[in-house]
């Protein structure tokens, strides 16, 4: 499954541990993939568990990568986190 690039292109920069390359975010832009293209990524239940890896260097404290509910929209702090790192 493709990643979305949201808020517009993500700058590709030189210097990465795998292809070369790594991708440089400004807090504005991030990447995504739509819920309803989730798949086996969608875990739920009692026992459910899933493995991510990453290779990041932060800057500052930030959330790399997870799924969760944002709730309702503006304002609404329903929304439940299943996974995030």
């Amino acid at each position: 499954m493709p990643l979305e690039e949201v808020g517009g292109p993500i700058n590709r920069i030189e210097g990465g541990a795998f292809s070369g390359y790594s991708a440089q975010f400004d807090g504005q832009h991030y990447f995504r993939i739509p819920y309803a293209e989730l798949g086996g990524l969608n875990i739920s239940g009692k026992g459910a568990q899933v493995s991510m890896f990453a290779v990041v260097r932060v800057r500052s404290g930030k959330t790399i990568a997870g799924i969760w509910s944002e709730g309702k929209g503006a304002g609404d702090d329903s929304g439940t986190r299943k996974y995030a790192m």
